[in-house]
């Protein structure tokens, strides 16, 4: 499992720097924290340290993994971190944990679980979403609203202090626009 998730980081840093991903723009890679314990693979070396040369890399981890392996959340925040990468927490408000761990973690982008958006008046999602607006005040963190499917969603993405969001309404998943990159030479 470490390996297939060393090889999956792998293959999106290539792809990006096959693209010519400019400096300027960050790159989101999901990693598996447990994976940090198990050294990177001898053949993915060159690519992992071309990464760390040329891309600008927020590693992203699942807030699943506070439940199930703290210390290695932390091992791998701080990996992260010495390569100059910033660190994300995704789907934010499924586990309470997430949230005391939080000020350990110091993510620099909190995703916000796809399910508070669809219930934003409820009391969990209303203690979720104060307790991230004040980590967020407090750090200058970035707020990232998952799952947005209609208008509604964006003005309560809004509401909730995300200035980024992923949804099918503001556009599928595809290749980066022309012009974004250079072609790979």
């Amino acid at each position: 499992e470490a390996e297939l998730d060393w090889v999956c980081r792998a293959n999106a840093y290539r792809a990006a720097l096959d693209a010519g991903l400019p400096p300027g723009i960050t790159l989101f890679v999901n990693m598996e924290p447990a994976a940090h314990r198990v050294p990177c693979p001898a053949d993915l070396r060159s690519t992992v340290a071309a990464a760390r040369r040329h891309l600008r890399v927020v590693t992203e981890m699942t807030e699943q993994t506070i439940a199930d392996d703290p210390p290695a959340l932390l091992a791998a925040a701080a990996a992260s971190r010495e390569c100059g990468w910033g660190v994300a927490i995704d789907d934010v408000g499924n586990d309470p944990a997430s949230l005391a761990l939080m000020p350990f973690v110091h993510p620099d982008v909190v995703k916000l679980d796809v399910r508070l958006l669809r219930r934003p008046s409820d009391r969990h999602t209303v203690q979720v979403v104060s307790a991230v607006l004040a980590y967020a005040e407090a750090t200058g963190a970035t707020i990232v609203a998952e799952g947005i499917e209609t208008p509604q969603q964006v003005a309560v993405a809004q509401s909730m202090g995300a200035v980024i969001g992923q949804g099918w309404h503001l556009g599928p998943a595809g290749r980066l626009p022309p012009g974004l990159v250079s072609p790979a030479t």
